[in-house]
């Protein structure tokens, strides 16, 4: 089973996207949506106009008893956002699932930013081979994906900007021009 096979069990199988429903109109983003997934991440919009605390908290129940999470990061910020990460083995392998709710402004924001990746990365593969054999190799390091160093990783969307902005030419000129964060 491959990694959009596994994406797609806990989506549809287990039913995530149900529940999701039940509180806004969920989207995946990231590479899911992009069809670049490296490593096991799901990430994934919850438009909705109007939340509140009491909906967030009984959204994170609801997944919370759906996926068995192994790890749990979360909350409502000071800016009103509302956000949560949690790691689970529910299909076996160790799966991040990460969601950001928002309203459909700012899901448009993200959902342009995704296809303008695409759209790059279709136009020029090379940028797509390199974009994944960083994000391999940072794997293979320990910063980038399910246990990395928690005081020094990266991100994607550094990755992307130093493939697709600065122009990297290669995994070794990312680590020598890049210090994880």
């Amino acid at each position: 089973m491959n990694l959009k096979q596994e994406a797609d069990q806990i989506l549809y199988d287990l039913g995530l996207l149900n529940i999701l429903k039940k509180y806004g109109e969920p989207h995946t983003t990231g590479g899911y949506y992009m069809n670049s997934l490296i490593w096991r991440d799901l990430d994934i919009t919850l438009v909705q106009e109007i939340f509140t605390e009491e909906k967030f908290f009984s959204l994170v129940c609801d997944i919370g008893i759906t996926l068995k999470p192994y790890y749990f990061d979360g909350g409502v910020y000071r800016d009103e956002s509302y956000l949560f990460g949690c790691e689970t083995k529910i299909i076996g392998e160790p799966w991040s699932i990460d969601m950001r709710l928002c309203n459909e402004e700012e899901h448009m924001k993200g959902r342009q930013y995704c296809e303008r990746i695409v759209a790059r990365t279709t136009a020029e593969p090379h940028l797509r081979q390199l974009i994944s054999e960083v994000k391999q190799a940072a794997i293979n390091a320990g910063m980038y994906g399910i246990g990395k160093n928690p005081n020094r990783h990266y991100h994607s969307a550094e990755i992307y900007s130093a493939v697709l902005d600065d122009r990297i030419d290669s995994v070794e000129e990312f680590f020598e021009r890049y210090e994880p964060k």
